[in-house]
């Protein structure tokens, strides 16, 4: 009877021991090695902006004009994520904002008064 209590009791106890709490979950992800495309108009003239996520911290940023041809040289800016919030700060101290949503990212970048939303997409 002894071996009947302790099974019933191992089984009843055991899905409660190896029960994960959503909160214990680790909702972060990581953007090392991937890639994320912008496509716009500014001022008349067609940019693709690729970001390139290269380690946990850091980001490169690469422009292409209406050819295909990279039109600058590559920009390097640190990155944090939480949860589905990105900072992107590059050297000249220019800070993007974002969110991310499944396979979009998406900034908004205030200047002068004028808002810019860049919605980039994983490739």
């Amino acid at each position: 009877m002894r071996k009947v209590i302790l099974a019933l009791a191992m089984v009843l106890i055991l899905p409660v021991v190896f029960q994960s709490c959503k909160n214990d979950d680790n909702n972060e992800f990581s953007l090392v090695g991937t890639e994320w495309v912008a496509k716009y108009t500014n001022e008349g003239i067609f940019v693709e902006t690729h970001l390139k996520f290269i380690n946990e911290t850091q980001v490169q940023t690469f422009y292409f004009d209406e050819n295909g041809q990279q039109s600058e040289e590559p920009e390097d800016a640190i990155y944090v994520v939480s949860g589905s919030k990105i900072v992107l700060t590059y050297a000249d101290k220019t800070i993007y904002s974002g969110t991310i949503n499944g396979n979009k990212m998406t900034f908004i970048y205030e200047e002068d008064e004028a808002s810019y939303q860049f919605v980039f997409e994983k490739m």
